[in-house]
């Protein structure tokens, strides 16, 4: 009797996971900066890479921000927010060029990473 309940208790949980998984697809992006959530942006129907460099408002200030994302899909449900820091030079910093750059994980400062930078756009992703 009880190797049948633990069948039965096995097959409807092997049918909730087949009926849960259900395919999702992306639908919107969603993104604001800093803590202005009621001001975020939605790009509908997007593609498998977004650039939002040209989006920036006019009225963020010069300094340190924050860039938040969300990706909503057909059902009305969003992923976790990722949230990415990015410095705003002022316009009269034109002609200054990134030599060097440092990276570290979590709070393992004294493994810090450094390397020289070339050109205008270097990846990081690269270096991970």
């Amino acid at each position: 009797m009880k190797k049948q309940i633990n069948k039965l208790f096995l097959l409807f949980f092997l049918f909730l996971c087949i009926v849960g998984a259900r395919a999702q697809t992306i639908s919107h992006l969603e993104y604001w900066f800093d803590n202005h959530f009621n001001s975020r942006n939605q790009i509908e129907s997007i593609g498998s890479e977004v650039l939002i460099n040209n989006m920036l408002p006019a009225s963020l200030s010069d300094g340190l921000h924050f860039v938040h994302f969300r990706a909503g899909d057909n059902g009305g449900l969003f992923s976790p927010v990722h949230s990415q820091a990015f410095y705003k030079l002022p316009a009269s910093a034109t002609g200054l060029n990134v030599t060097a750059y440092e990276y570290w994980v979590d709070d393992d400062f004294s493994s810090r990473v450094s390397a020289s930078a070339t050109g205008q756009v270097f990846a990081l992703s690269e270096s991970l």
